[in-house]
């Protein structure tokens, strides 16, 4: 009697279950891409919406606050006048200024330089120079943090934005002597005692999600006043 044995049965077994692997993974791949590809558009878009808050915010502290704060802080108990009459405006922002408690500081950066030379202008304000130091450049932090902070409004409570507005640096203007761009490109030097130069402000501006802080944005802006 001959005895046969038929093997390719179990070859067939051992093949589908190869290929039900790398069917198995390629589909584990497109899954985990797909979620991948959801979760980083669900970032996006809550950065995208943090950043358009901060760019609310500059709008709102360079076009409306320091121009008015500019004006009224003749001294430094004006502060609270001045809060008082951008409550009233934008009651619904529900905004303050934390540094009101020492109010001198804001005076100084709106009207004085951060350094001449090696000194601080603004250390007897109550406000220290330190461009190197995170307390100074985060405006949610430091002694005296920030020099005006807001609330926008969401369509839920749930969607509202914090800002956090700060000067960190100043350079005062004055009257400007020297090249006067004229013409189609062309420098020449004049004097005109008259021209002023306007005040230069570093603004940093952070907006964070009122329920969630870890949905932020932040902003640097270079302002002429």
């Amino acid at each position: 009697m001959k005895s046969v044995y038929d093997n390719e049965g179990g070859f067939a077994l051992i093949l589908a279950l190869i290929l039900s692997l790398v069917v198995l993974a390629v589909v584990s791949g497109l899954l985990y891409l797909i979620t991948q590809g959801t979760a980083m558009s669900g970032y996006q878009k809550r950065y995208e919406t943090a950043l358009e808050g901060a760019k609310g915010g500059v709008d709102l502290v360079t076009k409306e606050i320091i121009p008015q704060a500019a004006t009224a802080l003749t001294s430094a108990s004006a502060l609270s006048t001045l809060e008082s009459t951008l409550t009233t405006t934008y009651g619904s922002l529900q905004l303050k200024f934390p540094s009101s408690t020492t109010s001198s500081c804001l005076l100084a950066k709106l009207t004085t330089s951060t350094l001449t030379g090696s000194t601080d202008n603004w250390q007897a304000a109550g406000c220290t120079y330190d461009m190197e130091a995170n307390y100074l450049i985060n405006p949610t932090t430091g002694a005296v943090v920030p020099d005006v902070q807001f609330v926008l409004q969401g369509p839920t409570a749930a969607q509202n934005f914090i800002v956090y507005a700060k000067i960190v640096d100043t350079v005062v203007g004055g009257t400007y002597m020297g090249p006067d761009l004229l013409g189609a490109g062309v420098t020449e030097l004049v004097s005109q005692p008259g021209q002023q130069a306007p005040n230069i402000y570093r603004i940093e501006v952070q907006a964070q999600r009122q329920q969630n802080p870890d949905e932020k944005s932040n902003l640097s802006v270079l302002y002429a006043y």
